[in-house]
């Protein structure tokens, strides 16, 4: 026989609660019944903790969203094709599948392409 018991001493008090594995083996030779009591207490604290912490594990998931798997991406453009068939700029199909947000700056080979006649026109 394999039993916990949740063990007081005495007046309630959740904190003081003890965890008890009880054994028990008949000996029929004998006419006895062996016993041995341990104290699982830190063990079946651990569980909790564990349970618990699976639970909020499990509520994060939930609330998360992943973008998973092959996204159709237009070459040119960078626009990605939804399951619909509609095309969408990155920044808004990322947006809405996930909750990543977008800042905006110029990479250092852009700002050259891009904006060294304008500064040369503004140095001159």
């Amino acid at each position: 026989i394999h039993t916990f018991y949740a063990a007081s001493g005495g007046e309630y008090n959740p904190k003081g609660f003890k965890w008890l594995s009880w054994h028990s083996v008949p000996d029929m030779d004998r006419k006895e019944i062996v016993s041995v009591v341990r104290d699982v207490t830190e063990r079946k604290q651990a569980e909790q903790v564990r349970e618990e912490f699976i639970e909020a594990l499990k509520d994060t998931l939930k609330e998360m969203k992943i973008l998973d798997g092959l996204l159709p991406i237009c070459s040119c453009c960078k626009k990605i094709r939804d399951d619909e068939g509609v095309w969408h700029q990155v920044e808004a199909y990322i947006k809405a599948h996930s909750e990543a947000n977008f800042t905006h700056g110029f990479c250092p080979d852009c700002h050259k392409t891009y904006y060294q006649d304008a500064l040369q026109l503004i140095a001159s």
